[in-house]
């Protein structure tokens, strides 16, 4: 025999192993490729990372025009909203005290307005008018009606408040 016939004469006879190896070489890849292919869609599917940490998205920064507590939150994250939507209640309670106060402060102001009122529309002597000024000096209040203002008999008579 020459020795390209020996050559031809193992091919034709084939690696006694050669099938059993090849079909365990595919399963093996066959079942490792279904794993990493499993693992990828049941926790990696909806990951999302990045290169270099730079996320392009949307915001808008929300104010309100006052202070106050939240008492409820009428929106859920990433909902759709509209311009001019009510997104959160504020506790009334807070800003109830400072609305009390600020009637209180203006029902005073215009009681004051009223018990100057005479003295406005030239009803009164100004030296009662004094007396009902709690800015004026005491001794310019406790003046007796009539009595005049310094510097003349006539000094305060033509006097606008």
């Amino acid at each position: 025999m020459k020795r390209g016939e020996d050559i031809n004469k193992n091919r034709k006879k084939g690696f006694p192993g050669r099938k059993k190896w090849l079909r365990y070489v595919l399963i093996g890849s066959l079942t490792v490729g279904l794993g990493a292919g499993g693992y990828w869609w049941f926790f990696l599917k909806g990951r999302v990372t990045t290169d270099d940490a730079y996320v392009v998205v949307d915001i808008a920064s929300v104010s309100s025009r006052i202070n106050g507590t939240v008492s409820a939150v009428l929106v859920e994250n990433d909902q759709f909203v509209n311009k001019g939507q009510v997104l959160v209640e504020l506790d009334p309670r807070d800003n109830r005290v400072s609305v009390d106060e600020a009637q209180g402060v203006l029902a005073q102001s215009v009681g004051k307005r009223d018990a100057f009122r005479p003295c406005f529309q030239g009803t009164l002597p100004p030296v009662e008018c004094l007396a009902r000024n709690p800015r004026y000096p005491p001794h310019f209040r406790k003046r007796p009606p009539g009595h005049h203002l310094p510097g003349g008999p006539t000094a305060g008579h033509h006097a606008r408040f």
